[in-house]
């Protein structure tokens, strides 16, 4: 499956691209991104929807960091563009999840392998973006294959996710917390609580208050309450500001839902 998946995504452009993936390891050209970005906080909106315009800033972005294979699967606009978005996903998620597969595949070391991923995390975290916001559920499912594997191997090499970073992923994440699909929800919970190991626990609470507690989706109020709860159970009060936050969450005891009711006075418990 792997070799047929690299097939496809290098397939994308007339001549076939074996590059590996992620060509570049320049983590300067990460900090030249962050610098005109800043936080990346116009990347998604909160309601979960990219700006279009960005997808192809994305695609300027990925050029001379990703393979010209992989760049067109990400971005094909092919009557069979979805085949190719799952053949790409497929591909970034084997990359950085197997160092075998990238050295079997393309000779690199393992070290090397880290060192492309950890250049281009944020570029992955902002396509995985894009594509969860198509409502497809086998891209879906891809895409948290992919942030599953990623924020591993941020963990293991003792990575600090910047704001910039967090707020290309946190939002659109936020909002796919509503999934009506519970296994979805399970993934999503699962993937926000490794996050604690790259990013600081009280910004990720006060990401839960900002994009979550505003949310149309009761789903999506409830669980950010539980992961506030969470958090209040692994770290104590010191995680926020309990003066400003606790009088947030004291408002969703008001909420027209009963199980956001229930998630908000039971974070208040922990």
């Amino acid at each position: 499956v792997s070799a047929s998946a690299a097939g496809q995504a290098a397939a994308a452009g007339d001549a076939i691209d074996r590059s590996a993936p992620l060509i570049s390891a320049d983590i300067k050209a990460k900090a030249v991104r962050e610098k005109r970005e800043g936080k990346g906080a116009n990347w998604i909106g909160s309601d979960g929807a990219p700006r279009p315009e960005l997808i192809e800033v994305l695609r300027q972005q990925c050029d001379g960091q990703l393979s010209r294979g992989v760049i067109d699967s990400m971005f094909s606009k092919s009557h069979s563009a979805e085949k190719d978005f799952y053949a790409a996903l497929t591909l970034l998620s084997e990359f950085i999840s197997s160092p075998t597969f990238a050295e079997e595949q393309y000779g690199l070391s393992p070290n090397e392998t880290i060192e492309r991923t950890l250049a281009n995390s944020d570029l992955i975290f902002k396509y995985v973006a894009i594509r969860l916001t198509d409502n497809n559920t086998s891209l879906s499912l891809k895409c948290l294959d992919i942030l599953e594997n990623l924020v591993a191997l941020l963990s293991t090499q003792q990575y600090h996710m910047s704001d910039y970073e967090a707020t290309c992923i946190l939002p659109c994440l936020t909002a796919k917390f509503g999934d009506a699909k519970v296994a979805f929800r399970d993934r999503i919970r699962e993937i926000f609580r490794k996050m604690t190991f790259i990013f600081p626990p009280s910004k990720l609470l006060t990401s839960y208050l900002e994009y979550g507690l505003p949310s149309k989706n009761a789903r999506v109020r409830t669980e950010c309450l539980n992961e506030v709860g969470y958090l209040f159970s692994k770290n104590g009060l010191q995680v926020c500001s309990p003066s400003r936050t606790l009088p947030v969450i004291a408002k969703q005891i008001s909420d027209r839902d009963a199980n956001v009711r229930t998630a908000a006075l039971s974070a208040i418990g922990e």
